[in-house]
């Protein structure tokens, strides 16, 4: 939510009280398990920007919401892919490309650790496979 619904936390919640917003990056150091979810239909359907925001912590307009909890990009991935997985128990399954898992993968146009984090939401989705069958191709 903090993509759609940052901006909105800032201004409705105390000031003082924004470092508790969203502490992804606290929490997963005290060990607890965080997943990224893209909450549709209450959020966007795209999960690059949920990917984006746990990177750079900046809502949809740009503000920035707690930036001692940014995470790298990769492990922003993580909690869309391994995470998700997960907390699913299909972590033996699902969340990696390697041999034996399943071909839940999409393939963007374009290597996005190439690209600027803060705009990987806008990355063009190429082809989306699920369980090794394309079900989308641009």
């Amino acid at each position: 939510f903090l993509y759609s619904y940052g901006e909105k936390y800032l201004t409705e919640v105390e000031p003082d009280l924004h470092g508790w917003l969203y502490r992804t990056l606290s929490f997963q150091k005290k060990g607890v398990a965080v997943i990224g979810s893209s909450d549709y239909p209450v959020g966007p359907s795209n999960p690059f920007l949920g990917i984006q925001a746990a990177a750079t912590r900046k809502c949809g307009n740009g503000s920035t919401l707690n930036d001692a909890e940014r995470m790298s990009l990769t492990e922003s991935i993580k909690l869309f892919t391994c995470a998700g997985a997960w907390v699913g128990f299909d972590e033996q399954s699902l969340g990696k490309i390697i041999p034996g898992y399943r071909a839940d993968i999409i393939i963007a146009d374009g290597d996005i650790f190439d690209r600027p984090v803060e705009s990987l939401g806008a990355t063009p989705i190429l082809t989306t496979i699920i369980d090794g069958q394309i079900v989308y191709s641009a």
